[in-house]
């Protein structure tokens, strides 16, 4: 006899992989924010410092997205991230 856990488990997988509930969020995202956090209370070098590491790891983030997104929505979440994380560096540099 099989035990209820197995059922549960077994509709949780199927459930799971027709549509991503939730993902950890990985290393870059986790890196651009803690520079982002990091910036809120520095000022001169360190500030710059943690704002190039955030800026870094938020582009590489898009990448990462753009490139093995797990859907579509993943995918375009990359794209807006590149586009906005290029255009705010070319505001930043006018």
């Amino acid at each position: 006899m099989t035990s209820p856990v197995y059922y549960i488990a077994l509709i949780q997988t199927y459930y799971t992989q027709i549509m991503i509930v939730y993902q950890t969020p990985n290393a870059p995202s986790l890196i651009a924010l803690a520079g982002f956090l990091f910036s809120l209370f520095s000022h001169g070098v360190l500030l710059f410092i943690s704002l190039a590491v955030m800026t870094i790891a938020a582009i590489y983030w898009s990448y990462l997205e753009i490139t093995s997104g797990v859907n579509t929505l993943r995918r375009s979440f990359g794209w807006i991230g590149l586009i906005g994380l290029t255009l705010y560096l070319i505001y930043r540099i006018h």
